[in-house]
């Protein structure tokens, strides 16, 4: 459970800490975890999936793995396969993805491919920015 608050918080931060940064009061460090929400924290994305994901597509192929439920995943890249073919995320490299994926029983070998059940939500720039 700890994992899970982690990464959301991780992804919280990464989505929501530019919105922080720009207000015009004084903002120390704020910490906000297990559900709490009050400003000027960010907002808090919780993964529904039992086996979650936070990683970068890579122009390789390869889904470089930041966070895992999985701990032995944490820290490799993994080939994103889904319904048996490798997933084409060229639209999305460099950006950070939340996914769930399906233990297909190799999840701790590393460099096996991962099969992605869902991309749930995938970190982009403001539209404005280019």
């Amino acid at each position: 459970m700890n994992k899970i608050a982690l990464a959301a918080l991780c992804t919280a931060v990464l989505t929501g800490g530019a919105a922080s940064g720009a207000m015009a009061q004084d903002v120390k460090e704020t910490i906000c975890a297990q559900g709490t929400y009050s400003e000027p924290c960010p907002q808090v994305i919780w993964c529904p999936a039992t086996n979650c994901g936070i990683g970068i597509p890579k122009s390789d192929g390869q889904l470089e793995i930041l966070y895992s439920t999985e701990k032995k995943m944490d820290g490799t890249s993994r080939r994103p396969v889904q319904a048996g073919s490798p997933m084409k995320l060229e639209t999305i490299n460099g950006r950070i993805i939340v996914f769930e994926w399906e233990d297909p029983g190799k999840v701790e070998q590393a460099g096996s491919d991962l099969t992605i059940k869902d991309i749930l939500y995938v970190v982009m720039p403001p539209a404005s920015s280019g």
